[in-house]
């Protein structure tokens, strides 16, 4: 927008059934868009404010757009429009045709999880019930960048029961068995001792020797065998993520990617809670993750238990959602991207909600007011009317006989419920309608 400009500045609007509006929007705040069926609450925030903002703002999301290209099609929609912001608009599309999605799919919350349990997941026994933390190639890493500089590190990979001649084939040249120390394979015995360890890697440590580190840990983890560090003649020894160290019971291999894809999962625990466990409790206790789940995970939860939502679980089919579910979840889902200084558009936010659902909804978008953002709604919900800086009535009818301006003011100036009516058949207002059939509307001070 331009310098000095604190409104969006509408001048002409003749999209759909408008007439010609002239209109002013204050930016940073809260305006209500309420008038009767096909009055042009549509035409206004669907048909006008959106499609242009799209169009100026397209370098954002268009990499191949170029920014002040001619606006030829303006003239089609409006005279002049000024002020504007990048926006995202919900136009009360419910999801409907996505039946079999689920909600974990639809927020984008499997990945979310995933990130959880790579970072913090112990893998435990079917058997014995011994829960370890399989290492990872940071947490290797990061013990030997603890080292002092010039430090002498080894690492090895478990390698009992494999033979000589095959790694040999593969690259590899030195072994370790048992005790002893580094002997060439061409010297060891065919059959390899189970407490043999393959040599990946040895360095004299210094910063700049981070990636070899880091590819010689990966390949072993990709063995996904015993894992065996060791930092001038200290040795840790990290077992293998798929046998129990306790008492030697092989485990599934399983890799994170995996995890994805599967929902009967009891080997992996965050939290004395299984995978399975975890994507079969309600969202609400998503909460209680910790950071590796992001910002934008996090705030969909919060929204998701601030609307009542937290009840409902990951696995849960878009299908199975009632009207009032799925229209909440589809605003949770937009309310979590808007961040400062957008055009936030709603179009009926309160479609199939009852009256708390619909205020605790209301405080969500006075938040988004308050970090900043313009917002718009377009619902005849008085929870709505009442929680907005200002509201504009647009009538008087529908169709032909709508897109004129009956009313407008600051919410101070909200008329009673049953006078609204009388407003609808004052007509349209003077000064864009800012005072409104003020001789035939009883207004209504709010506390």
């Amino acid at each position: 927008t331009r310098r000095g400009v604190s409104s969006i500045r509408l001048r002409g609007l003749r999209a759909g059934n408008l007439q010609r509006l002239d209109l002013d929007l204050p930016q940073g705040q809260w305006t209500a868009v309420h008038g009767p069926s096909g009055a042009g609450k549509s035409a206004l925030l669907f048909r006008t404010l959106e499609p242009v903002a799209r169009q100026r703002f397209r370098v954002l999301e268009d990499p191949h757009a170029l920014p002040g290209t001619e606006e030829d099609w303006l003239p089609h929609v409006a005279d002049s429009i000024e002020g504007l912001q990048p926006v995202l608009a919900a136009a009360g599309e419910i999801p409907r045709g996505r039946r079999k999605v689920e909600v974990g799919t639809a927020l984008d919350l499997w990945s979310a999880l995933q990130r959880v349990f790579v970072r913090h997941a112990e893998r435990r026994c079917p058997n014995c019930a011994h829960q370890w933390r399989p290492i990872d190639e940071k947490v290797l890493l990061s013990r030997v960048q603890a080292a002092k500089e010039g430090a002498r590190v080894l690492l090895f990979a478990s390698c009992g029961g494999e033979t000589s001649s095959n790694l040999l084939q593969a690259g590899w040249t030195r072994v370790r068995l048992g005790d002893s120390g580094l002997a060439r394979l061409e010297e060891a015995p065919e059959q390899l001792p189970a407490e043999a360890w393959l040599l990946l890697d040895r360095v004299k440590w210094r910063p700049e020797q981070a990636e070899r580190v880091l590819e010689a840990a990966r390949e072993a983890l990709r063995r996904r065998g015993g894992v065996l560090l060791e930092i001038d003649g200290q040795s840790q020894h990290s077992a293998s993520p798929d046998r129990c160290p306790v008492c030697a019971t092989e485990l599934a291999e399983r890799s994170w990617q995996s995890l994805l894809d599967e929902r009967e999962v009891d080997d992996l625990v965050y939290a004395e809670r299984t995978w399975t466990d975890w994507i079969a409790a309600p969202l609400s206790e998503w909460r209680s993750l910790p950071e590796e789940i992001g910002e934008r995970t996090r705030r969909r939860l919060e929204y998701l238990h601030r609307t009542r939502m937290g009840h409902i679980t990951a696995t849960r089919t878009l299908g199975t959602l009632s009207l009032g579910e799925g229209r909440r979840l589809e605003l949770v889902a937009l309310l979590a991207q808007v961040r400062c200084g957008q055009l936030a558009l709603f179009d009926e936010p309160g479609m199939g909600l009852h009256g708390s659902e619909r205020r605790a909804l209301a405080s969500l978008l006075r938040e988004l007011v308050e970090q900043g953002n313009t917002v718009l709604t377009a619902d005849p919900a008085r929870e709505f009317l009442e929680a907005a800086d200002h509201w504009l009535l647009l009538g008087p009818g529908g169709g032909p006989e709508g897109g004129q301006i009956v009313g407008q003011g600051p919410r101070a100036e909200l008329p009673d419920p049953e006078d609204e009516v009388l407003g609808a058949a004052a007509g349209p207002s003077s000064e864009h309608g800012k005072h409104a059939a003020q001789g035939s509307l009883r207004f209504k001070k709010l506390t």
